[in-house]
């Protein structure tokens, strides 16, 4: 018996080791795998709860950094000018161009010199389009163009020039005037023959007078507003052109034509490549234009538009206030139609302009930066008079021009 015990035990003992050995070549996990896991999930956790809170914390920083109120500034870098107060400035890409009647030029935030080039005109108008940029002598002759490596050409037009506009692959496009007859002709800067690349021909008395043009980005497509009086009575025509194959065999390719009776609209602009704004003395329209126009919103004033303001994202208006105590009141839209902000305010201003979510006003000493949510985020008066006011990087650096100095500021909370 006890051998037969033994016997039996001993082979109860093989079974359950190779039973266990059975069970886990099966893959039941040990206590080390076990602790390998749950060390994995922690870690896994961890992560998560880690990126939740970093997201969080980026978002309320963002919150709170656009709803921070400035009072003052401070000057990152300072350069003086050498140039007349005669200089006009614009933002050209993260630059800046400055032209007179003897020449244009970029140069840096930091004042330095990137290209320049001499011309010598009476009346110079620049228009820019990503790096290219045009300067027309308005009533000369002579177009100057340049891109944004310095190459430099000259278109010389036969008739005085009334309005300029370039596009990013420098197709310049030319308002033209001769006593009852206009023009409207395109030219390739880029290349020396100076043949147009279309010609178009208009008289008064059955298009009437040219008031404003729009050349889109990619230089394919232009809108131009005519100013007609028939019997005394005021009435605008909105022509649309395509260049490209769309209008090819249209008759001038002309691609639609809207009128806007009793309406002045002396501005068209492309607010991109596909999208244009038509403003009149106290109303608007937003029309799509990939191949031929189409309205998407428009809407009319209680009172006339004082100034217009615009990027590629929104468009907006200061108008004279129709309701309250305050002069004005600010209207902002996104493309869709959408109104953005609807903000009576109670200050003078000289020029405005929108820049990513910021509306930037200044007067002669007064800068008055506001969110597109109404809030002011910095009112500020100088002690010398502001010519210019830009922004850099649309958070709180800004280039400011004075009659001294260039400027690089950067808007502080200063300690009151």
């Amino acid at each position: 018996m006890n051998k037969d015990f033994e016997t039996l035990t001993v082979l109860d003992y093989s079974k359950g080791v190779n039973v266990m050995a059975t069970v886990i070549e099966k893959g039941s996990k040990t206590s080390y795998e076990i602790k390998i896991e749950r060390h994995r999930r922690k870690v896994k956790t961890i992560r998560i709860t880690t990126a939740v809170a970093v997201t969080l914390f980026v978002i309320f920083f963002v919150i709170w950094y656009f709803n921070r109120d400035f009072n003052s500034y401070k000057v990152m870098n300072s350069v003086l000018r050498k140039d007349s107060n005669t200089v006009q400035y614009m933002p050209y890409q993260k630059d800046l161009l400055k032209y007179s009647r003897d020449g244009v030029s970029a140069i840096d935030t930091d004042g330095n010199l990137l290209w320049n080039g001499t011309y010598e005109m009476k009346n110079p108008k620049a228009s820019i389009c990503e790096g290219y940029v045009a300067v027309a002598d308005i009533g000369g002759n002579d177009i100057y163009t340049v891109n944004e490596k310095g190459d430099q050409n000259k278109l010389q037009m036969l008739l005085p020039i009334t309005q300029v506009e370039v596009s990013k692959q420098g197709v310049v496009a030319a308002l033209l005037t001769d006593n009852d007859v206009s023009y409207i002709n395109l030219y390739d800067s880029t290349k020396p023959k100076q043949d147009p690349l279309v010609e178009q021909e208009f008289h008064v008395e059955n298009s009437g007078y040219p008031l404003d043009i729009a050349l889109s980005n990619d230089g394919t497509k232009l809108v131009t507003s005519y100013l007609n009086i028939k019997n005394g009575v005021v009435k605008t025509d909105l022509a649309f052109y395509n260049f490209s194959e769309v209008g090819k065999n249209l008759v001038d390719n002309l691609v639609g034509g809207i009128p806007y009776e009793k309406t002045i609209v002396p501005e068209v602009e492309f607010l991109d490549n596909n999208t244009i704004c038509a403003y009149g003395d106290n109303k608007f329209a937003v029309y799509t234009m990939k191949e031929k126009p189409d309205l998407v919103f428009t809407d009319t004033f209680k009172t006339e538009i004082k100034s217009i303001f615009s990027n590629d994202s929104y468009v907006g208006f200061i108008v004279n206030n129709y309701d309250g105590d305050q002069k004005y009141r600010a209207i902002v839209y996104d493309l869709k139609g959408k109104k953005i902000l609807n903000k009576p305010i109670n200050f003078e201003y000289d020029d405005v302009m929108i820049s990513g979510k910021e509306i930037i006003f200044h007067s002669d000493l007064q800068a008055i930066i506001m969110s597109l949510k109404g809030k002011i985020r910095f009112n500020y008066t100088f002690k010398q008079p502001v010519s210019y006011l830009y922004p850099i990087n649309n958070f709180n650096k800004y280039i400011l021009i004075n009659n001294k100095e260039i400027q690089k500021i950067k808007l502080v909370e200063a300690k009151k």
